[in-house]
């Protein structure tokens, strides 16, 4: 976290770094850190494995694979 927290410093993007227990689901999430806006973090790769992917959305939304793998210009993510 570290090695984050000094890229964002040194580019002056502002952040609040916010502790909590690790949590899995958005359900938690919402009880972990209640009044926060939901969003989760979804870490994808292509399907060789090549590319990684970091998706930020709406924490209640549902992905649809298929379509983020056609705007990626991937064959399946």
């Amino acid at each position: 976290m570290e090695d984050t927290i000094t890229f964002l410093s040194k580019l002056g993007i502002e952040y609040e770094l916010v502790e909590h227990k690790a949590v899995f689901t958005i359900e938690e999430a919402m009880a972990e850190l209640p009044g926060r806006t939901e969003i989760k973090n979804l870490f994808m790769q292509d399907d060789k494995g090549r590319r990684q992917y970091l998706v930020l959305m709406p924490g209640l939304k549902k992905l649809d694979l298929k379509q983020l793998a056609t705007d990626l210009g991937e064959k399946k993510v």
